[in-house]
């Protein structure tokens, strides 16, 4: 996961969080991607 979206980043470097970090919204029970959603702008 780390390699693919450090390649991601690494492709659009305009890519952002659209939301502040203590936005985001966590899913229980995911041990490697607890992230429900990951809102960008680019």
């Amino acid at each position: 996961m780390q390699a693919a979206l450090t390649v991601l980043l690494r492709r659009l470097p305009t890519l952002d969080l659209a939301v502040g970090s203590d936005a985001l919204r966590s899913q229980s029970g995911l041990l490697t991607a607890p992230l429900r959603e990951l809102p960008v702008t680019w």
